[in-house]
């Protein structure tokens, strides 16, 4: 079960279209995010609207916890909870592209979004059981398997490129760019990959965006 990425053999049978998105009235446009399958929200930019603070709905217990105070819920990392708080927001930065539903972490729109294309990029090489998110597939494996996972504390797990189109996966950046341009080239997630701050090749470089022809 090393690493417990695989290549689906072919793509999911729920896979459904992209939405085609329009712009509401009084918006000249709409940025995409995750890929095509969301959009920030355009009424989400109020200078009045506040998100709740860390200070405000946080706090670090005696034994090194992190805890909400809205709901009490208990997490190892002050990240996790960093990312949790922004759950008791009143408004949404996100929003679905198939049902509209709102979030405010993109972390949060790809696992959604995955239960409407049916991408379930971790399966489990044991008993071939998939799953949207990486840690859905590690507490799969250590409660039916039996299985350990040795993580250092805060260790980051290695980065999996996933394309949202199709559910190919790979660990190598350059493999996932190819994969898009040659069986997804009208994907907004290629555009991400000529974007030197968010996509880079092991080795360093960002591929060359291509001259549109005339």
């Amino acid at each position: 079960m090393t690493g417990g990425i695989t290549t689906p053999r072919s793509e999911p049978s729920s896979l459904l279209a992209r939405p085609v998105i329009s712009p509401p009235v009084g918006v000249r446009s709409v940025e995409m995010v995750n890929g095509g399958y969301g959009i920030k929200n355009p009424y989400a930019t109020s200078p009045f609207e506040r998100e709740p603070s860390i200070t405000e709905l946080g706090m670090q217990t005696s034994d090194n916890k992190f805890v909400c105070r809205a709901c009490n819920k208990v997490f190892p990392l002050q990240r996790l909870l960093n990312r949790h708080i922004k759950c008791h927001s009143d408004y949404k930065r996100y929003l679905c592209t198939f049902c509209g539903k709102g979030f405010n972490d993109t972390f949060d729109l790809k696992r959604h979004t995955r239960t409407h294309t049916g991408v379930r990029p971790y399966k489990c090489h044991m008993c071939d059981k998939a799953f949207t998110q990486r840690c859905s597939l590690e507490s799969h494996g250590r409660k039916v398997h039996g299985l350990s996972f040795n993580f250092a504390y805060k260790e980051r797990r290695s980065k999996v490129y996933v394309c949202e189109d199709c559910g190919h996966t790979t660990s190598d950046p350059e493999l996932h760019y190819e994969h898009l341009k040659e069986n997804h080239p009208h994907s907004p997630a290629l555009l991400r990959c000529y974007d030197k701050r968010q996509f880079k090749f092991n080795d360093g470089r960002t591929p060359t965006q291509p001259k549109p022809r005339l």
